[in-house]
């Protein structure tokens, strides 16, 4: 055999043994529920309710219980406002908080089908936190999720997928185990008994969350044959942390073995090449002992020169920052061997001594070139505030060691970015059919009927429609001719929202103008009586194509008619009706998402 061919060889042996990991067995046979996997689901883990299960799909254990505190703040009525801007606030507020919760109830049953995921679980569930999405408060740090350990709240960032969310709430799953052990610093703490608390803390809870995307893609070593698997929590740690996942890619035979607290020694040097997280830290510590430490230049001029209220006011603020500064650094708490004892993953098994990488060392506490400005003006202000002697040798503990920031290393793709499922390669199309699957050439389909009897009808009925030149003439036909039954019995509101559910996206034209003027009202009732979730008339359904509307606006696209050659070439066009309530509920939807405004922290975050 030729040098190349042994290359190719070996370089095919080695994608073999990769891949082995994932995906699945397939067994040609429906799956059974078996012990604590009682779930049947389908490749996107999605729940099989509506029919039999079938050969392709998989058996889930169900998502650990978890107490959710809704999307902060709830929307409140602002009198500064009109009634129309009342309602884009309190449409943006219901499409987000639907979404928010749609994407939680997904993440958890993702991260439930690993072992490490439902132990963490369970445990917040004993300590009853709360899982609440904040965008303000994480928005302020900077992060996608926060560990409240004192206010026993997990609050998490807006705008990320639920296998995103799943990382997520793993990775602040971890800080809180580990924080309930002690694990934490303060300003009491030496900048490098600090620093080496910091790293370990927030490495730790990346290894974690390596440890959820290994144990997605291998499976419960319990579980059945059919049990749920999924690369897709792989390939969101690749996106999130290259190098570790890099280390965790070369490592997975050791999760294989069981060996996994070799694994997550392996895994965890990959956090300390991640300049930007560490610069993140290294600015968030030196903000935290700032505000214990700040510069009383200003405050020292006004103590000699300004009026007599000023001078005393000044004079207290010089008195009580040098009465904290004198308490900072008096703690050398923390030492590699002291964070070994006390760190674990998957709940028991220690990995930070007895490996050649050392938490201590002075490559692993550098600080970048870009945080080093920082420590300087922290030894300035201290000299200044603490006497000449205490001074200086309290500066000498923030000396660190520089470190150029490296070049940044080639991006490779992710080993299982191939096994994606259709949730995650989801596209925006302005029209999808309840479990419509489009083909390459884009032409209307008649979409799967296996998910609902409500797709099936409203398939059956499109197909059976032979008027209207276009698709939104054919969807406003079929759309009307479904509601008629539900519309008499006064039901046209579930009727459209079982539709959405089943996954009917379409623009505001496809619908009749019963509807839509029913909408409107509701949503003039919702905005005055301040009404959402539960207690909203608006069905969740329905925030569906809400937010689809927006997606559509967002887009560039028409709302009502997708773009002008449709309207010009649909019969719907000359429903006046139709127009004149879809008008309105124009004016309903927001111009932008999002909220602004923020709390502040009394010190670091911990961000995932």
């Amino acid at each position: 055999m030729g040098f190349w061919s042994k290359i190719t060889k070996f370089a095919a042996e080695a994608q073999v043994q990769q891949q082995s990991y994932f995906p699945p067995p397939a067994t040609g046979i429906a799956p059974v529920a078996s012990g604590e996997w009682t779930l049947v689901v389908d490749a996107d883990c999605t729940p099989v309710t509506t029919r039999p299960a079938a050969p392709g799909d998989f058996i889930a254990r169900p998502a650990v219980p978890y107490t959710f505190g809704g999307t902060l703040p709830p929307f409140q009525n602002d009198a500064k406002l009109s009634m129309p801007q009342n309602v884009q606030a309190l449409v943006d507020y219901e499409c987000r908080a639907a979404r928010n919760k749609e994407y939680l109830d997904k993440a958890m049953l993702l991260l439930s089908q690993t072992d490490d995921g439902r132990r963490l679980l369970q445990k917040a569930q004993t300590e009853k936190f709360t899982f609440v999405f904040d965008q303000t408060r994480a928005a302020e740090a900077g992060a996608v999720g926060l560990c409240d350990y004192a206010g026993k709240q997990i609050p998490l960032a807006e705008g990320r997928s639920p296998t995103e969310v799943a990382l997520t709430l793993k990775h602040e799953l971890q800080h809180m185990e580990d924080i309930s052990k002690g694990l934490d610093y303060n300003s009491a703490d030496t900048p490098k008994s600090a620093q080496m608390a910091n790293r370990v803390l927030e490495g730790n809870a990346r290894v974690s969350e390596s440890i959820a995307a290994a144990e997605a893609l291998m499976g419960s070593p319990r579980g059945p044959v059919q049990q749920f698997r999924t690369a897709a929590l792989f390939n969101s740690f690749w996106h999130k942390n290259h190098d570790m996942a890099v280390n965790l890619r070369d490592n997975l035979h050791l999760a294989v073995k069981g060996e996994w607290a070799q694994l997550a020694a392996n895994v965890l040097p990959g956090y300390y090449t991640n300049r930007a997280t560490l610069d993140y830290y290294d600015k968030n510590y030196t903000d935290y002992i700032e505000k214990q430490a700040p510069d009383m230049t200003g405050h020292e001029q006004r103590a000699k020169t300004g009026s007599w209220e000023e001078r005393q006011d000044s004079q207290k603020r010089i008195d009580y920052a040098k009465y904290t500064a004198a308490k900072l650094f008096t703690i050398d708490r923390w030492t590699p061997q002291k964070l070994a004892d006390i760190v674990t993953i998957r709940g028991a098994q220690k990995y930070l001594s007895g490996g050649t990488f050392d938490v201590g060392s002075d490559s692993a506490l550098e600080t970048s070139a870009k945080s080093a400005p920082l420590f300087e003006k922290l030894k300035a202000n201290l000299r200044h505030l603490l006497p000449e002697g205490k001074g200086a040798e309290k500066a000498q503990l923030l000396e660190m060691t520089q470190q150029k920031i490296p070049t940044i290393p080639t991006r490779t793709a992710s080993p299982y970015a191939g096994y994606m499922t259709a949730a995650e390669k989801e596209t925006f199309a302005a029209i999808r059919l309840p479990d419509r699957i489009d083909n390459s050439a884009g032409r209307l389909t008649t979409g799967e009927t296996a998910n609902s009897y409500i797709s099936s009808r409203f398939t059956q009925q499109l197909n059976a429609m032979k008027s209207g030149s276009t698709e939104l003439d054919r969807l406003n036909y079929t759309i009307s001719t479904q509601l008629v039954p539900q519309n008499r019995s006064g039901n046209l509101r579930g009727a459209v929202s079982e539709l959405a559910e089943a996954g009917l996206r379409a623009p505001m034209g496809a619908f009749p103008d019963e509807y839509l003027q029913d909408l409107y009202g509701r949503l003039r009732m919702a905005q005055g009586a301040s009404a959402t979730g539960d207690t909203s008339p608006v069905m969740r359904g329905e925030l569906k194509l809400l937010d689809h509307w927006q997606e559509m606006r967002k887009k560039g696209l028409d709302p009502v008619f997708i773009d002008k050659d449709m309207k010009a070439k649909s019969a719907v066009a000359n429903d006046t009706q139709m127009i004149f309530y879809a008008t309105h509920l124009m004016k309903f939807l927001p111009n932008d998402s999002g909220t602004e405004g923020i709390r502040p922290q009394s010190r670091p975050a911990l961000k995932a």
